[in-house]
């Protein structure tokens, strides 16, 4: 039946376009030929040509019509070859299309297209010993990766979109760099380790760089390292560190130096602790809100205390030390009531704001002792005056006394 059918075909192509071989060139040249073979169904809307041409193999599939223009070549059977060696297209029967070898899509100027009407898949099966490139786990995903499934490698979720303008954006779904669960839109590293992570930008001269990240127990930091001349640099850090700072945030500085190995931090320039305390040039607050180590300079300084400002020294009510109990409290303890010693001030420091309201009450009170003084030097001047007066006028009467003596 099958030659029969054959015979068929093959007288019917003896008619068809020059180039094609006749049936007695078929019978002549038997299994080589340098023209076409057509085999048809006796019309031309529906054949197959076989073409040799400049060493290239060639097979068509036509059909014309008023809406159709091509129609599919259908390989059927248990198995189908077509191409030389190991580069070669399989239909085994299991398979839709199996390629043994390298398989070229779109190469230079062409694409690789589908139809646009429906969805297009790329599925692999479970892979073996071997790596593989990309693969499907079955829940909607698409990996990326080499050696292993998803270790590694990369893992795109279900709404991945890389657009024409040059921008790729990811619409759901978190992101992980060093982790496959991560918990925010970005993560780098896991929880629960000890590893050091960042995020490096390099600068544009030397040793330039800027650092996000955590440097080991969870120790986070950002550094920047910033360029004075065309060798040289300095550096502030910025972040946390439980194991030389304590529970708190920091800035440092590195002086300029040559080399990014060379930078030295020094302490804490600025501290602030989890009690709200902030230390300049240290971390030891000592429970006060701001401590400083060193010197400060300023144009103004404002304090204002809530309590305790001296007025209350030009109440009536208000009782002056006895000026002699000074004298004695002085000359037994070497300094003024209630004002510190050096030895307190050496150890405790300088309370500002209340020596200066007790500096304060100290100039009210030599204030009322002055004004008390004041009221008595006045009336013993009124006193002295008077007693002048009265020894001029005594002195007069004498005079007239001896006078009328002589």
């Amino acid at each position: 039946m099958i030659e029969k059918t054959l015979t068929l075909m093959l007288c019917a192509a003896a008619c068809l376009p020059v180039k094609s071989q006749t049936l007695q060139e078929v019978t002549t040249n038997g299994n080589q030929t340098n023209k076409s073979i057509i085999i048809d169904n006796g019309s031309s809307n529906g054949r197959m040509t076989l073409l040799s041409e400049q060493s290239i193999t060639k097979i068509f599939g036509n059909a014309t019509g008023s809406t159709t223009t091509f129609q599919p070549l259908a390989l059927l059977g248990s198995r189908t070859l077509i191409g030389p060696g190991n580069q070669a297209i399989v239909d085994d029967g299991s398979n839709t299309l199996q390629v043994n070898g390298t398989f070229r899509a779109g190469v230079g100027n062409n694409y690789f297209r589908y139809n646009g009407s429906s969805d297009l898949w790329l599925r692999f099966e479970d892979r073996g010993t071997g790596g593989r490139a990309m693969v499907h786990d079955g829940g909607n995903v698409l990996g990326l990766n080499y050696g292993g499934d998803f270790t590694g490698g990369t893992k795109i979720g279900t709404k991945a979109y890389f657009s024409e303008n040059g921008n790729s954006y990811f619409m759901a779904g978190n992101v992980g760099i060093g982790t496959n669960t991560p918990l925010s839109k970005l993560q780098l590293g896991s929880y629960g380790t000890n590893n050091a992570s960042h995020i490096t930008i390099p600068g544009v001269y030397n040793f330039e760089v800027m650092k996000i990240g955590q440097t080991g127990n969870g120790n986070t930091v950002i550094e920047m390292v910033n360029h004075v001349s065309m060798t040289h640099s300095y550096g502030i850090k910025m972040g946390t560190n439980i194991d030389q700072h304590g529970s708190g945030f920091y800035i440092r500085a590195a002086p300029i130096a040559s080399s990014y190995e060379n930078l030295t931090y020094d302490v804490p320039a600025f501290y602030i602790n989890t009690s709200s305390q902030v230390g300049i040039g240290t971390t030891n607050t000592a429970g006060y809100k701001l401590a400083v180590a060193g010197n400060m300079i300023a144009e103004k300084v404002k304090v204002k205390l809530k309590t305790g400002w001296p007025d209350f020294v030009f109440e009536n009510g208000y009782k002056l030390p006895d000026l002699h109990e000074v004298e004695e409290f002085i000359k037994t303890n070497k300094h003024l009531p209630e004002v510190p010693t050096a030895a307190e001030i050496s150890a405790d420091g300088l309370d500002l704001g209340n020596n200066q309201a007790l500096l304060l009450k100290k100039i009210e009170e030599l204030t009322l002792y002055l004004i008390d003084q004041h009221k008595l030097l006045k009336s013993q001047q009124e006193q002295i005056k008077l007693q002048q007066e009265t020894i001029l006028m005594l002195e007069s009467r004498m005079d007239t006394l001896l006078s009328a003596i002589r």
